[in-house]
């Protein structure tokens, strides 16, 4: 049936009064989060790609003060909005404190008491404390044994927030100083452990925080303050410079503060306040339910998209593809952790004839310090297959193409079930092998961690059996088609 011109301009006008009554009825406010002030409009403006900017939902507006918020946490990793910080000591400023995840997977304090004498002089009372704001109580027999923080009245808490430097950026919060100056431990497990955290609230939120601007080693110190130094772990570079590489090749212009300047900014006595942090604490990590020996063994369950790692590793170098599967030996030959000379040439033979075969594109070499680390990624970025006894470099692994008809092969000695890297290649989506002689085992199959009496996994004659590792990529190979 036709429509007559009474019902055109009818039709006509509801078209434009609609939105305008939208518009009156749900005013769009700034302080509103993103995604509350789209829930009205979604229907007329589609979201594109579905991701958004971050915004702070916290900020102090009028007679408020700047709250702190968590937005993203496991333990041992937490995203957490207007951070304080005064002397070593965290403060969080809140009048919801039942939002704030238990201290111990956030901050740790028994290695900070325990180490703090010997290598700092003085530890603060308190390394964190929760500031609940709340009024006065409501009578002289109120029970606050189960507080949560410390009471701080609403004018007190704006006292407080008011007094803070603000300190814009995006910080990353390094709490240890064991471990720090070795590529695995920083790259592979702390750094890590937050790049996750933040995916992870990307996945949650479809929103992108923004990226790194500040990078706070509270107790390592620089290379060039070492000289007065007598224990090496307390420099958060390692000998070979990846942690320096990587940090500036992921986030370019970051600015990078250790011990010494932490120290200055605690003498002044002065309360800080950073709008954005990440806070990165080993100890809270080994906290966690899942820790497993490992820190990152909760924040790594946590659902994140696909390609988490990928956006790091292309901001190093772009990937050239091989069409054949890539096979690569990562020899330790020239170390004190080594495979048996024999066993290491039967296995070079062994992959050599993989690739006389037409099966597969061969690689056999070492990483020393003349290799520079955008050389290797673009190498490791090619790789389908990994093989190398366990060490540091296995940590590239990271930097692998994902895929389930991918693979690492980790050789130890029998006796052996030291499961550092296996983590890392579930992380990079990758499948590992950690090959005993002549068997191996999977992440799912492996047991308990660690070694037999008697057996180390650092000796010189690591015995294996080439067809074990030749074999199981041969399988590889005619089951799965590679780009």
């Amino acid at each position: 049936m036709l429509l007559t011109r009474s019902q055109l301009r009818i039709i006509i006008i509801s078209f434009i009064v609609a939105p305008l009554f939208l518009l009156i009825a749900f005013p769009s406010h700034k302080n509103q989060s993103t995604s509350a002030s789209r829930s009205v409009w979604s229907w007329l403006f589609p979201s594109g790609d579905g991701s958004a900017a971050y915004s702070s939902s916290s900020a102090s507006s009028g007679g408020s003060p700047h709250l702190t918020k968590i937005i993203a946490h496991a333990p041992g990793f937490t995203i957490a909005e207007n951070v304080y910080w005064r002397n070593y000591t965290y403060y969080f400023l809140t009048d919801a404190p039942w939002h704030i995840p238990e201290l111990k997977y956030v901050v740790s304090s028994n290695h900070i008491k325990e180490y703090g004498t010997k290598y700092w002089g003085q530890v603060p009372d308190e390394v964190v404390r929760i500031l609940s704001i709340r009024g006065p109580a409501l009578d002289s027999h109120m029970d606050e044994s189960k507080e949560l923080g410390t009471s701080t009245l609403p004018e007190v808490a704006k006292a407080f927030s008011d007094d803070a430097i603000e300190v814009p950026g995006t910080h990353f919060f390094l709490n240890d100083f064991e471990f720090i100056g070795h590529y695995y431990h920083f790259m592979g497990e702390m750094f890590l452990g937050a790049w996750r955290i933040v995916q992870h609230y990307y996945y949650q939120t479809g929103k992108r925080l923004p990226t790194f601007t500040h990078m706070n080693f509270l107790r390592n110190y620089n290379e060039q303050d070492f000289a007065d130094l007598n224990d090496p772990q307390m420099m958060w570079q390692d000998h070979a410079g990846a942690n320096e590489f990587f940090l500036n090749a992921f986030f370019p212009g970051i600015k990078i503060q250790a011990r010494k300047d932490w120290e200055k900014l605690a003498a002044t006595g002065e309360l800080y306040r950073f709008p954005l942090a990440v806070i990165g604490d080993r100890y809270s990590g080994h906290n966690g339910p899942s820790a497993s020996w490992k820190p990152w063994g909760d924040v790594l369950r946590l659902p994140v998209y696909p390609e988490w790692l990928t956006e790091l590793r292309d901001r190093v170098v772009k990937i050239k593809r091989h069409r054949k599967p890539h096979v690569l030996y990562l020899s330790r030959q020239d170390t004190t952790r080594r495979l048996a000379d024999s066993d290491h040439q039967a296995l070079v033979l062994q992959l050599k004839k993989l690739e006389e075969e037409g099966l597969v594109k061969l690689t056999i070499t070492m990483f020393d310090d003349d290799v520079t680390f955008v050389d290797q990624i673009a190498l490791v970025g090619t790789v389908d297959f990994f093989v190398s006894v366990h060490g540091n470099g296995l940590t590239h692994t990271l930097w692998m193409n994902s895929g389930k008809h991918r693979a690492v092969f980790e050789m130890q000695p029998k006796g052996c079930t030291v499961t550092d890297y296996s983590p890392l290649a579930t992380a990079a989506g990758v499948q590992h092998f950690l090959v005993n002689e002549d068997k191996y085992c999977t992440p799912d199959t492996c047991g308990m961690r660690g070694c037999e009496e008697g057996v180390s996994v650092s000796q010189p004659n690591i015995k294996v059996r080439a067809s074990i590792i030749t074999d199981k990529i041969r399988h590889f190979v005619a089951q799965y088609k590679y780009d």
